[in-house]
């Protein structure tokens, strides 16, 4: 499969709104086209928001590779094996993807240029901020997030989430308690560099993060979708980037 040819942003980022405004007949169809080690993940899912969400990332990953490959990579290209990432079959493709969700919005990102990480969260309220960062993080995290106003610990706290989250699924470690102590400072400060480069953004009410291998600079163009895949616009995000520890 020749994919040098191919000109791809860095990276590609595209956002579906409101998918879960959709009915279940749409879900069946958007699965039509996924390969069969999909649909047996999707077979044991036994929660339905959690379905509909496995289903609509997936689905949106799908639209991205059509309007990069057109019909080059078919249904059963992308493999989603037990206790492992989903992943393209054939090795040789170039390219990498991450996906997330959060209440109705799922994001999606793809790249050329090595392992990526994306992670969108909106806060909850019912989230023990402060039992959360005392269980997962660092105890200077720790400290700083139980010290601030209940505004500016739910932004610290969902900055350093997604960060940390956006990370370990690039270096594809997974979500682990000594993977999320990993610290965070934004560049120019004195800190060591793991050759990662992460970056923080806010969308709506979202909080989410972005880590790749690559520089990216202080912004990203993210296409936004409604439910039906109509094109909302593009959007210039600010970004805020960060070095970590790692």
């Amino acid at each position: 499969m020749a994919n040098s040819a191919i000109e791809l942003p860095i990276p590609l980022v595209w956002i579906w709104k409101s998918y879960d405004q959709l009915d279940d007949a749409c879900f069946e169809r958007f699965q039509q086209r996924f390969s069969d080690s999909e649909k047996q993940r999707i077979s044991n899912i036994s929660s339905k928001k959690r379905w509909r969400e496995y289903i609509a990332g997936h689905y949106l990953l799908r639209k991205m590779l059509d309007t990069l490959f057109s019909d080059k990579l078919k249904g059963d290209a992308i493999e989603h094996l037990r206790d492992q990432a989903p992943r393209f079959r054939d090795r040789s493709v170039n390219l990498d993807f991450n996906i997330s969700h959060s209440r109705g919005l799922i994001i999606c990102l793809v790249s050329q240029q090595g392992d990526v990480g994306i992670d969108i969260e909106m806060p909850k309220k019912t989230a023990n901020i402060n039992a959360i960062a005392k269980a997962y993080f660092s105890g200077q995290e720790a400290s700083l997030i139980h010290s601030l106003s209940a505004e500016k610990k739910t932004a610290e706290f969902y900055r350093l989430w997604t960060l940390k989250e956006s990370l370990m699924k690039a270096t594809g470690e997974g979500i682990t308690k000594v993977g999320m102590q990993v610290e965070f400072a934004q560049w120019g400060q004195q800190t060591p560099h793991s050759n990662w480069y992460s970056y923080s953004f806010v969308y709506a009410a979202h909080y989410g993060a972005i880590s790749l291998p690559y520089f990216l600079g202080d912004s990203v163009n993210i296409a936004v979708y409604e439910s039906d895949m109509i094109l909302d616009g593009i959007i210039n995000m600010p970004l805020v980037e960060y070095t970590s520890s790692l």
